[in-house]
């Protein structure tokens, strides 16, 4: 299912296109797709890149705890974001042997420092790629994929413009916090207690711009009718924010952040706690 997301953030279910080989029809422009290979620390790893015509920005999804990069829950919301403009890479962090090891794969993919490493080289491969160096980067990950995007979000400060967690294990990310520079929106599933005190507590800890938000049902599956699409509508906001056309000053937000934020803080700018 595909997703548009208008100006005011609300998001509507459209019609599939048809793909005719690599090139889908969309509302007003072509979304161009191809499966890319990237040579990087000695591995190659897959990944599905969607390009809008007029795409500025690109939101790569990081993952982890052994799930599936390309799940119907990532591909559902990098479809709204590509139908709000965004380019997206659902990338795999594990090379295909490692996949294949299942047991392997599952302990390697709770090693969040060495997938953030993947994904901080991944980054570097498409700053030097002709199609995808002129955009501005984005992470977005789920559970223990937040993680890894927020690790691999603090080892490159100058190329990722911002990072949006959903349900995200923002504990196995305590040690890079205070160094993310990257506008961070944490999104908490607000029938999850433990998890809701868990993006607090990483609220504390972060130094750059942040906010909390609250989405009922929003947990690691977004199971619940319309968690889905809430969550890609929030993401899509806060990409927009801070994802800018070349040239363009990055938007402000009204006094006191988003409204969908519980709480909002802006970059710390002190030394101080």
């Amino acid at each position: 299912m595909a997703y548009e997301v208008n100006s005011t953030g609300a998001v509507k279910k459209l019609r599939q296109p048809e793909a005719r080989g690599m090139r889908e029809g969309g509302m007003s422009a072509s979304i161009v797709r191809e499966h890319i290979t990237l040579a990087v620390a000695g591995v190659h790893l897959k990944g599905d890149l969607a390009l809008p015509a007029q795409a500025y920005a690109l939101v790569v999804f990081a993952h982890g705890s052994g799930c599936n990069p390309k799940s119907h829950r990532n591909r559902d919301i990098a479809r709204a974001l590509e139908h709000a403009g965004f380019g997206t890479l659902l990338l795999d962090l594990l090379t295909a042997d490692e996949e294949t090891a299942e047991h392997e794969a599952m302990a390697r993919s709770f090693e969040v420092e060495a997938l953030a490493s993947r994904l901080a080289d991944s980054t570097d491969w498409l700053g030097a790629q002709a199609t995808t160096r002129s955009l501005s980067i984005g992470y977005f990950g789920a559970g223990t994929g937040a993680a890894v995007a927020l690790t691999a979000a603090a080892e490159r400060p100058m190329a990722v413009r911002g990072v949006v967690c959903q349900a995200g294990r923002t504990d196995l990310a305590a040690a890079a916090m205070p160094r993310i520079e990257a506008p961070t929106l944490l999104i908490a599933d607000s029938d999850d207690p433990t998890g809701l005190e868990l993006n607090r507590e990483a609220m504390t800890t972060l130094r750059c711009e942040r906010g909390l938000s609250r989405v009922a049902g929003a947990s690691h599956l977004l199971a619940e009718p319309g968690s889905l699409e809430r969550v890609a509508s929030l993401a899509a906001e806060w990409f927009e924010h801070h994802l800018p056309r070349q040239g363009a000053a990055v938007k402000a937000w009204g006094p006191g952040g988003p409204a969908h934020c519980e709480s909002f803080r802006p970059a710390h700018r002190g030394h101080g706690p």
